[in-house]
């Protein structure tokens, strides 16, 4: 987690009325887990443009990193016995 998505996270706790209650249950309002999905993307957002800074333009690190998460993150399917 990045600091960005801590600050933000804090943020949450004392803007969103209620969060800090219903944290500990996990009993999220649909705006607190629509607000807790933003977050995510903004962090996941910021490491890409981290790593796009640090990797040179001919580095094949972006797409290393790119084929891993995709085949970590593919869709599976169902295989329920009938």
């Amino acid at each position: 987690m990045d600091i960005r998505s801590l600050g933000a996270h804090h943020i949450l706790r004392v803007e969103v009325d209620g969060y800090a209650a219903a944290e500990p249950q996990m009993t999220f309002t649909l705006l607190m887990m629509e607000a807790r999905l933003a977050v995510g993307a903004l962090a996941s957002l910021a490491a890409g443009a981290g790593a796009a800074a640090i990797a040179t333009p001919i580095s094949y690190v972006l797409w290393v990193l790119d084929s891993v998460l995709a085949a970590a993150f593919r869709p599976h399917p169902r295989s329920d016995p009938e």
